[in-house]
């Protein structure tokens, strides 16, 4: 089935690079199904994780993220999980 090998993939990537991914997306799509592929392939994961959240007050959330230009690890705060609702 399909569905079990993109399953057993993305576990097999989270064992193969356990401090996360990067994911370049300067590069253009040139067609639908591109698009669906690089859309399906970040499904599987949240935005941001767990653990690179500092704190939440209940509108903001503060979380930290590395800026893999500089290699710098960045602090952020941020209102957006309001715009789900």
């Amino acid at each position: 089935m399909e569905k079990d090998r993109v399953s057993k993939l993305i576990n097999d990537l989270y064992k193969r690079y356990p401090n996360g991914f990067y994911v370049h997306a300067e590069t253009k799509m040139d067609s639908a199904k591109k698009a669906a592929e690089y859309i399906g392939r970040h499904l599987a994961r949240p935005a941001i994780v767990e653990y690179r959240i500092i704190k939440y007050d209940g509108q903001v959330v503060k979380f930290w993220y590395e800026d893999h230009t500089t290699g710098e690890v960045v602090e952020r705060f941020s209102a957006f999980f309001m715009t789900l609702y």
